[in-house]
């Protein structure tokens, strides 16, 4: 009876085990591209890309096939366009995730980003899917760690949210014309 037991338990446990390898991503044939001194592993139906003079982007075909970009410098007006779309937050790794994806009328086809901090930087992944790959992930997972923790990274996040909220705001005033008691005066509403 008791080496019964013992051999469910251990086909249990083997079970367990080769169910994990089966989402495992083998990435020994990956190659690797700098972007912003952080060093990304790419699969190898990416590789062959660009990367821009400054180092801060890298895209294979355009950014909505593959990319991978720095957002240091403009993270209001990329990640502030993304957060109403559908999307969650992840744990990849270590890594805290704002993932978002939408159908691109441009691209014709689903679009997904996914924007994630190594180091001091936040980066943003977007590839031409309507899902979190495991492909992704594991080039999530390859990155350094995050120097911010989970309620400072989100915080960025948002306040990045807000900031382009204001500059839409700011800019939809400008061009919005202003109340007169002249006949015939069309007035513009704008939606955001």
């Amino acid at each position: 009876m008791f080496s019964k037991k013992l051999f469910l338990s251990l086909l249990l446990i083997a079970l367990i085990i080769s169910v994990g390898c089966v989402n495992a991503v083998d990435s020994s044939n990956w190659k690797t591209v700098k972007v912003n001194d952080v060093d990304f592993k790419i699969p190898p139906k990416y590789q062959g890309g660009e990367i821009n003079t400054a180092r801060t982007n890298y895209h294979y075909n355009d950014l909505n096939t593959f990319g991978i970009l720095c957002v240091d410098d403009y993270l209001p007006s990329s990640y502030g366009c993304w957060y109403n779309f559908k999307g969650k937050n992840l744990t990849i790794g270590s890594h805290d995730v704002a993932y978002f994806h939408e159908y691109n009328n441009f691209a014709k086809h689903n679009v997904s980003h996914a924007y994630f901090s190594s180091g001091d930087s936040i980066y943003c992944i977007s590839w031409g899917s309507g899902e979190m790959t495991d492909e992704m992930e594991e080039i999530i997972i390859n990155t350094p760690d995050s120097s911010y923790d989970t309620a400072t990274f989100y915080g960025i996040l948002n306040e990045a949210k807000q900031d382009y909220e204001k500059e839409m705001v700011k800019e939809y005033s400008y061009y919005a014309p202003a109340p007169s008691k002249e006949r015939n005066n069309y007035f513009i509403f704008w939606r955001y």
